[in-house]
């Protein structure tokens, strides 16, 4: 055999080693890629929400240093954390046609240009019983949700009130000494109103109005409010 013939095996034969070889390796490559646990993928932790957790919240009222831009008139007053009325503020003169309450206050929020559709909510505690008195929260400017309270052989009452001046609704209700929270749902035309989460009142107005200012009124009655917010909910 030449030389050149010899050469020509020995290549060859280096050629069939290095293709066993690289085929070997790459099997056990796959083998150990098998028998390796996935690796746990570590996901970025939520962006946090707004104050109480709920992304639906566009304002909660913070008295703790002190009003805050909330009205100090009319018998208003921040102390403790609480926004409080001393009852000091009442009359005939305050009220629309015996319906609606002229002295209410305003939050000090603007809501955003276009929304109409929210809710307003608040825990509010009576803290004496007047001969006759009430108080509640506003919504569009336009509707009030208030307890009235007169011993002169009524029964109290929940009220759901437009200002043309309306009464919508009056359902028996009595307060007692003890926190409740408060809540009106504005939709279109649909109001509603909830106690502690229980809804109670579920009206229609066709003369409703879009635009208008949240707050709180307060007419002859001791109370305190330890919470106001205004949220967006997604399903009202």
């Amino acid at each position: 055999m030449t030389f050149v013939g010899k050469m020509g095996k020995l290549v060859l034969l280096l050629l069939i080693v290095a293709s066993v070889t690289v085929a070997a390796g790459a099997a056990a490559i796959e083998s150990a890629q098998r028998k390796a646990p996935a690796t746990a993928v570590t996901m970025a932790p939520p962006a946090s929400r707004l104050p109480g957790g709920d992304d639906s919240l566009l304002y909660m009222a913070d008295w703790s240093q002190a009003s805050h831009g909330w009205p100090t008139a009319l018998g208003w007053s921040s102390q403790g954390a609480l926004l409080q009325n001393d009852g000091s503020d009442f009359g005939s003169s305050n009220w629309n046609g015996g319906v609606w309450n002229n002295h209410w206050i305003f939050a000090p929020y603007l809501l955003p240009k276009g929304l109409s559709d929210y809710a307003v909510e608040a825990e509010i505690q009576m803290l004496h019983r007047p001969a006759c008195g009430s108080f509640g929260l506003v919504a569009r400017g336009a509707y009030q949700l208030g307890v009235h309270v007169c011993d002169a052989g009524m029964e109290p009452t929940l009220s759901m009130r437009s200002r043309a001046p309306q009464i919508l609704r009056n359902i028996s209700f009595d307060p007692g000494d003890t926190w409740h929270a408060y809540r009106i749902e504005v939709r279109e035309g649909h109001i509603g109103a909830s106690i502690d989460g229980i809804q109670v009142i579920d009206r229609y107005d066709a003369n409703y109005g879009r635009s208008g200012s949240v707050g709180l009124w307060d007419d002859h009655t001791e109370i305190a409010v330890r919470q106001f917010r205004v949220q967006a909910p997604r399903n009202l």
